[in-house]
């Protein structure tokens, strides 16, 4: 018997038998209107599947019958994070470059190939008005995720959307980030990071956009560029302290953290706001 055949049999009707994560209709909901809870997994020649509504699981590896559920989640993630991505490149595609933005206005930064789209659907009940988007990336350069920025500096990504290892350039979204150069500052927020490069002439910024995302991002690019001059832009509350001394244990590079304790202080961008005040 097939791989198509095994499945029918099971009462599961495939789009396809390639390789990879399906969203599927599942045979076993008792449910008037169908939907996709179903997650099949084809890999290695057999699959293995797990309905997210009513639990009914099973696989077409010889006798087993119950899969190995962390590996059904991992795949299921990463079909997430395909489609995620494929909604990344659409909204992007359609939003517009922008010029001024209320966030931009705030933190005293420019757009630098940033866009903007009117509403930012960022997972199928919640959206961001007005929003400014940041493009993420991964390692191949493909666009992956966004980071949607309301006027209030609301954050969000796409749900189901890829982060971990992922990055955005700062002043050179579109720049191939193999070709960044050999002094690149690595921080966590986008307008930190930016502010970090404009005091610091020279530098090419990569923004993890999380705190948890930094450690992974710096081996990303210590990888890349072995001989580079890497400097983290540390946030100075005690997530972004401690992942960016992490990142530097990691690769051997060199923390920066603006401030120095002072009061109010807490990123690059505050400390750059903060002379432009004073002066």
């Amino acid at each position: 018997m097939n791989l198509h055949d095994a499945l029918r049999s099971a009462g599961i009707e495939s789009r396809h038998v390639q390789l990879g994560t399906q969203r599927l209709r599942c045979p076993k909901c008792d449910r008037r209107k169908p939907d996709e809870a179903l997650s099949l997994l084809i890999e290695g020649g057999s699959a293995v599947w797990h309905c997210f509504r009513c639990g009914w699981a099973g696989s077409t590896h010889g006798k087993e019958t119950v899969p190995h559920f962390s590996n059904v989640a991992r795949l299921d993630r990463a079909g997430a994070e395909a489609r995620a991505a494929r909604k990344a490149r659409l909204i992007w595609d359609a939003a517009k470059l922008v010029d001024a933005h209320p966030y931009l206005t705030r933190k005293g930064i420019a757009a630098f190939g940033l866009r903007r789209i009117a509403r930012f659907a960022y997972s199928a009940a919640n959206f961001v008005e007005n929003t400014l988007l940041v493009p993420m990336r991964d390692k191949l350069g493909e666009i992956v995720n966004l980071q949607g920025i309301g006027p209030d500096g609301t954050k969000r990504f796409l749900v189901g959307g890829k982060v971990r290892g992922c990055f955005a350039l700062v002043r050179h979204v579109d720049k191939p980030w193999r070709e960044l150069g050999e002094r690149i500052a690595i921080g966590e927020g986008y307008a930190s990071v930016f502010s970090y490069c404009r005091l610091h002439s020279g530098c090419r910024g990569v923004a993890a956009l999380s705190a948890s995302n930094l450690p992974a991002v710096a081996k990303l690019f210590r990888a890349q560029f072995p001989s580079a001059e890497i400097v983290v832009a540390a946030d100075q509350d005690y997530p972004g302290a401690r992942a960016a001394g992490e990142a530097c244990i990691a690769i051997g590079a060199t923390v920066h953290c603006p401030g120095f304790g002072r009061a109010g202080i807490v990123d690059w961008n505050d400390l750059e706001t903060s002379y432009a005040k004073r002066a």
